[in-house]
């Protein structure tokens, strides 16, 4: 059986909350430009969307992403 996308994703977040640097540059790499865009709507500047979203990214990466897995089918939605 070929995995989902949902699978591929489930994979790179458990690799990210145990603290794989692939699993959490996967995540980035995958949500980045999402997360940019939804902070650029409510900003309306392009530098302070993007300085948003790393933060995001940051505090993620520093504190652990801890989520319950079932909860997972839009990855995107723990970091707003």
């Amino acid at each position: 059986m070929k995995p989902t996308g949902n699978d591929k994703s489930l994979s790179f977040i458990l690799a990210f909350q145990q603290g794989e640097e692939s699993g959490f540059a996967l995540f980035f790499r995958t949500h980045y430009a999402a997360l940019t865009l939804f902070a650029f709507k409510i900003t309306g500047q392009k530098e302070a969307a993007e300085e948003i979203a790393g933060d995001a990214f940051l505090t993620a990466w520093q504190n652990g992403l801890i989520f319950p897995i079932p909860q997972c089918s839009n990855p995107s939605s723990i970091l707003l």
